[in-house]
């Protein structure tokens, strides 16, 4: 940095060019006398703006002087401005906990909610298969107690000795079942050698196609009920035997699924839907308990830290006071109470050693 010094009446002004094309201005606050003498008469010189210099080259009328570069109180940048102060740092650290404790409620909120929609799905899913499997038998139970009726209407005409070709009646008492319930979808009377009644909503040849797989099914299953199912239909079969004892033919009932299908799908999708709602209902309740629960953890730790700040820095502070719902702060209070005792009885017999070397001496 070169400095221009002009005289002006008795006033010293000082010129200087900066880097970055910037000129100040140094003013001496004495004034200057005739005969100037460095060592005689110091000058001091009032800075309003400059920077850090290497000495000073000054050519003015005294073309023999170099004066050292005054140590001038310069201004400098303040670094504090940099440097976050200790309320904006401890704001910091505040900010960076809460988005700690925030993002692991997230994540043991997620982990709960996981875990409840994992089990309401399976609650949903056994319920559904219990209701299911609880609906097939009614269904079942119902039109097997159908067919029992028509066995025992046959067997009674066995009795009276008459064959099932015979037995008029048998495709009246028939019709008057399938009157009584839409689910019935047919029902077939058949001896050993054709089909005697098929009466039912769809009206089929004498000889249906399923006849002779039905006989198989009925000469395979002499005691008892046999069940079977199309896409369209469940069947429930029996055998009917004579007087004799010979098999002498069978009834099959078929009723319509789609019934039971839409019963089991209205069930499955209200499971679902109390399911969803019930979820819906637990996730807020899960994020308030959690948010609740590290509020008050978060409140215990600070009154704790508090606490072991204070007996660093004084050990004869205090006991800490837990609150009464806080079990941590109880814990905490409880260990330190523990510490303060050994730290009494170590006391006591460090005294009791000193008193007695003193006794000694």
């Amino acid at each position: 940095m070169s400095l221009l010094i002009t005289v002006e009446s008795v006033i010293l002004y000082v010129t200087a060019r900066i880097p970055g094309n910037r000129r100040i201005r140094l003013r001496a606050i004495e004034p200057i006398p005739t005969r100037f003498h460095p060592l005689s008469n110091p000058v001091r010189l009032k800075v309003s703006e400059a920077a850090r210099s290497p000495p000073v080259s000054i050519r003015s009328r005294f073309p023999a002087l170099t004066l050292p570069a005054p140590a001038l109180p310069i201004s400098q940048p303040d670094d504090r401005a940099k440097r976050s102060s200790p309320r904006s740092a401890r704001t910091r650290r505040n900010t960076t906990r809460r988005a700690i404790n925030h993002a692991m409620i997230a994540k043991l909120a997620v982990t709960i909610i996981g875990i409840i929609a994992l089990a309401l799905g399976l609650t949903v899913l056994l319920d559904a298969v219990k209701f299911e499997r609880a609906l097939s038998e009614q269904v079942e139970s119902r039109f097997a107690f159908v067919v029992e009726e028509l066995k025992a209407t046959a067997e009674t005409g066995f009795d009276l000795g008459l064959t099932l070709a015979n037995m008029k009646n048998m495709e009246s008492v028939i019709e008057r079942e399938l009157q009584r319930d839409d689910r019935i979808l047919s029902i077939t009377l058949f001896d050993p050698e054709k089909v005697l009644v098929h009466a039912g909503k769809d009206r089929f040849a004498a000889n249906p196609p399923e006849a002779g797989t039905w006989r198989r099914r009925t000469q395979a299953t002499p005691v008892g009920r046999w069940r079977g199912e199309t896409p369209a239909a469940w069947q429930v079969g029996i055998g009917l035997t004579d007087t004799a004892g010979r098999p002498a033919g069978g009834i099959v009932l078929q009723y319509d699924r789609a019934f039971y299908d839409r019963d089991i799908r209205q069930t499955r999708t209200e499971l679902a839907r109390v399911a969803a709602m019930l979820g819906l209902s637990v996730t807020p309740l899960v994020f308030v308990a959690l948010f609740g629960l590290f509020h008050r953890l978060h409140g215990s730790l600070a009154r704790i830290r508090s606490a072991l700040d204070r007996s660093i820095s004084d050990p004869r502070a205090a006991a800490f006071r837990p609150r009464a719902a806080a079990p941590l702060e109880r814990h905490y209070a409880a260990a330190e109470h523990g510490i303060r005792e050994a730290l009494a009885m170590l006391d006591s017999r460090r005294a009791g050693l000193n008193h007695a070397g003193a006794a000694r001496e």
